[in-house]
């Protein structure tokens, strides 16, 4: 099983090489499954460090969104009030 991995090492990143060692090595000792249940686990503690990071960037950019949002709001709202003074008292500036 190893000689697959290490043809489609490529596919596996920078560590595929080691990959294709530790399985070579868990074929030898017969634990196929649970090496391959460890490189799983520590490919998914990744892949959630990496979604933790990107959810710290996008947190300020979707607050900063909806801040802008509920300034337009406020602003479509209270504009229209204030021209309506403008418009009753036109002769105070």
């Amino acid at each position: 099983m190893h000689e697959s991995f290490l043809i489609e090492s490529h596919w596996l990143g920078e560590d595929g090489r080691s990959i294709c060692g530790l399985i070579e090595l868990a074929s030898e000792t017969g634990a196929g499954t649970e090496m391959l249940n460890e490189i799983a686990d520590d490919y998914e503690d990744e892949l959630d460090g990496l979604a933790n990071q990107v959810d710290k960037i996008i947190e300020p950019i979707t607050i900063m969104f909806l801040g802008l949002m509920v300034g337009f709001l406020v602003y479509a709202i209270y504009a229209p009030i204030f021209s309506l003074g403008d418009a009753i008292l036109p002769g105070r500036k």
